[in-house]
This record gives structure tokens, C-alpha cells and sequence, in this order.
């Protein structure tokens, strides 16, 4: 089946760039993107947007975003329409776009809600709140937080997770001068991070 076979060769793309081979991501992506039709265009597009920004190639992947959008939308896909948002304010968010990402993670958020998929949500919330607090926006940022934060504890509190968010939280409470909770917030990620050895956000913290 054609359709089945270019959703196949373009999710075996994904795993290839994760994999470490961008070349042979590349050559299946090229691949399923020729041959993608009906229902499942959309999806493909969005994988190849994904494949594109995992490699670098930011531009491209934000057009394919932009084409997967209303192949999407067409076919209902709406899951995979909210994953296109919360992948779009990341590739915002690297190009400088505080303002665009933080709309993005915000339609993500909202979309994962009304699916019930609440670990998108909580994604969604997590990097919205890291793209407020950039934008200068602190209350917006820190209540985006307390959404991460109540969605991981119904997830049974990740801790890699967890204590990224807190590290991610200790800006914006530094930033608002609230030091006695920065305090807390840093010592939580600390103890978290110190069991799982997450050494970046640790340092961080």
C-alpha cells in the first residue's frame, strides 16, 4: 500500500537521524515524500519538516511545516497538528522568536487539552513558560510552570523532567527577584538532578 509504505519509510527516517545517519534519513525522507498521497501526505510532510530541523536546516523545516499545516488540518489529523506547534515554537524559539514560539506552544497546549493528550500538554506548557519568561513576561511564564508542574505529577512526576522544570523555573524567579524561592526551586532540581545525573541543567541550577 503506498501510503502505508511512504508513513513507514518517512517514520524510519526519523529514527535514522536519531540513529546518528543523516544521510541515509535524507534518502528515505526524499523517498516518502515522492511517493506520499492521500491521508497520510500530511504526516510525511511533517516527519520530513522534522528530519529537516533535527539536521540543521531550519528554513526548509519551517516551510514543510507550513505545507504540512492544511494537509493536516484536511485529513483531521489534529494529534499531529498539535505536535506541528510544539516542534514549530522549538524551531521559533532557536531562530530567536520568543513571540512566535510562545504563540505556538500555547495552540499546542490548548489542542493537547482538547485531545486529552496530556503529555504533549505538559510539554507544551513546560516550553511555553521557558519562552514567556524569555519574552520578558514573568506571571505568564511562571503560571505556564505550575501547569508543567501539576501535569507531570499526574504523569507520576518524571524526574528528568521535574527537575528540568525547576532549573527552567529558577530563571524566571530570578528574574522576578523572588530569591527565597529561586532558593527552593534550585535545591528542588539539585536533588532531582543529582540522582539521575543530568549534569548541564545541574550545573545550571
Amino acid at each position: 500500500h503506498p501510503e502505508r509504505v511512504a508513513v513507514a519509510r518517512a517514520s524510519l527516517a526519523v529514527s535514522l537521524v536519531g540513529l546518528g545517519r543523516p544521510d541515509d534519513a535524507t534518502a528515505e525522507i526524499d523517498q516518502a515524500t515522492a511517493t506520499a498521497s492521500g491521508p497520510g501526505r500530511g504526516f510525511v510532510t511533517f516527519l520530513h519538516a522534522l528530519v529537516l530541523q533535527r539536521t540543521g536546516h531550519l528554513d526548509e523545516a519551517a516551510e514543510r511545516y507550513a505545507d504540512a499545516r492544511p494537509l493536516l488540518a484536511a485529513a483531521g489529523d489534529q494529534a499531529t497538528l498539535a505536535r506541528l506547534h510544539l516542534n514549530l515554537g522549538t524551531l521559533r524559539a532557536y531562530r530567536g522568536d520568543i513571540t512566535g514560539a510562545a504563540r505556538d506552544f500555547g495552540a499546542c497546549e490548548r489542542l493537547a487539552d482538547e485531545l486529552d493528550l496530556p503529555v504533549l500538554s505538559a510539554m507544551a506548557a513546560h516550553n511555553g513558560g521557558f519562552a514567556l519568561g524569555r519574552r520578558g513576561d514573568l506571571a505568564g511564564a511562571l503560571a505556564a510552570f505550575d501547569r508543567a508542574a501539576v501535569a507531570y505529577r499526574d504523569l507520576g512526576q518524571p524526574d528528568r523532567l521535574v527537575g528540568v522544570l525547576e532549573a527552567d523555573r529558577c530563571e524566571v524567579l530570578l528574574d522576578a527577584g523572588l530569591i527565597a524561592e529561586v532558593r527552593t526551586a534550585a535545591e528542588t532540581a539539585l536533588g532531582i538532578l543529582d540522582q539521575i545525573g543530568e549534569v548541564a541543567h545541574r550545573h545550571e541550577a
